[in-house]
């Protein structure tokens, strides 16, 4: 597959596009055929270079914000389907998307807004959940209550504004100048340029500040908060302020999370919450998105779109046994299973990992696919329905079956 690479930490002049392994789902994961990748331009600053269990990584895929396909199921995965729309957060200590194809753990993902193409569903994931853990986790958010969010114009401070805005706050936004305009129109009630107007101004009337700039900005915003409120801020490195007496202070890391992820896509849907997104790029061209958005050109998120014509390197198979005449559009050698499933399946709800395959009479359609990590098939009619072959994580063999239903045979060409 092809994928964006770095292989030492030397930032932006390090990545490669290139040929890469093709990703493979291991136990509990979901192999995601990406549409779309979302971007943060100093996340190659801080890479992981070991993965869970501590051994080094030779390489390094970025772009932890995803949305695509589900294209093959790991053992064990349960929720979802090949074929289901999702988005989500990958794991810093894996892989991230920025390539055609991606292993994620399934609990780092959730169904796609409906609303949203791929492109603004990428933007939602790390965004959507650093305001909504800042605000409700870290913040404790009430109706009614007043916040004031730092960088009120960029990818965390706006979904910020909307998120606050949804949940009855009164909002303060801050920035630059040119941020005005975006931050009104998401419901922020008022807005204080920091390069025009006084933050003091505002002194005294918050009960709950979220920083997502740092420097000067974080420490004069301790006289914002009133007795009893709390600083939020997602500076990792920033050094909090000498705390008062009378407020909390908070640093932290967003963290992926399914049911928050869900709530997300939920607003989205009911258009309480609309993704940002700038410019968007060809998977080829990221070190020019990288570039873009370090040089504070954009304030939304950049995307990464990958062609979808993208495909696995390695042939999937479909053999077919049966006297049943052919009325269903042929095959191709080389299909994507993704891509196979809901032809033969007609409806893509009745592809569902051990569903019953009663009802399929006379035929032996196999898919062999090495990313096919099989799901074990229960219910009367063993052995028969579309099976799948590969190994897991650990080279076992393993094997499963997905139902097709009354799908008509199938021509391979």
């Amino acid at each position: 597959m092809k994928a964006i690479r770095i292989h030492e930490p030397t930032g932006i002049n390090g990545l490669v596009y290139e040929e890469a392994p093709d990703a493979t789902p291991g136990l509990c994961d979901v192999l995601v055929k990406v549409a779309a990748c979302g971007i943060t331009h100093n996340e190659l600053d801080w890479p992981i270079w070991t993965c869970r269990a501590g051994h080094q990584r030779t390489s390094i895929i970025p772009g932890h914000e995803v949305s695509g396909i589900v294209a093959a199921l790991g053992y064990g995965t349960a929720g979802m389907a090949v074929g289901d729309e999702v988005f989500g957060l990958t794991d810093q200590f894996r892989d991230g998307a920025a390539a055609e194809y991606a292993a994620v753990e399934a609990r780092n993902l959730a169904p796609k807004p409906h609303t949203a193409d791929h492109v603004h569903a990428a933007a939602v994931p790390r965004a959507g959940l650093t305001a909504w853990q800042a605000l409700f986790d870290h913040g404790r958010l009430a109706r009614g209550q007043t916040v004031v969010i730092h960088g009120a114009g960029g990818a965390v401070g706006s979904t910020a504004v909307q998120l606050a805005r949804w949940a009855g706050a009164q909002v303060i936004g801050t920035g630059r100048s040119r941020a005005r305009p975006l931050a009104t129109e998401l419901g922020a009630d008022r807005f204080i340029a920091l390069d025009a107007d006084r933050l003091e101004d505002a002194a005294g009337q918050a009960d709950l500040v979220l920083d997502t700039i740092g420097g000067e900005v974080l420490a004069r915003s301790l006289a914002l908060l009133r007795p009893g409120g709390t600083l939020v801020t997602i500076k990792a490195a920033a050094q909090p302020p000498a705390s008062r007496d009378d407020i909390s202070t908070v640093v932290f890391v967003q963290e992926s999370s399914r049911a928050q992820l869900t709530e997300l896509a939920r607003l989205v849907d009911e258009g309480h919450l609309r993704p940002q997104v700038g410019a968007v790029y060809p998977l080829a061209e990221a070190a020019k998105a990288y570039n873009a958005k370090a040089a504070g050109g954009e304030l939304a998120r950049v995307g990464l779109a990958v062609p979808a014509q993208a495909g696995l390197s390695r042939e999937v198979v479909v053999r077919l046994a049966t006297d049943h005449p052919v009325d269903r559009p042929p095959v191709r050698r080389g299909s994507l299973v993704a891509d196979v499933i809901p032809v033969l399946a007609g409806e893509r709800d009745v592809v569902r990992p051990g569903a019953t395959a009663a009802r399929v009479k006379r035929r032996d359609i196999r898919v062999r696919n090495p990313h096919m990590t099989g799901v074990r098939k229960r219910g009367p009619g063993r052995g028969r329905g579309l099976a799948h072959h590969g190994r897991g994580e650990h080279g076992a063999s393993m094997a499963g079956s997905f139902p097709v239903g009354r799908a008509a045979p199938l021509r391979v060409v």
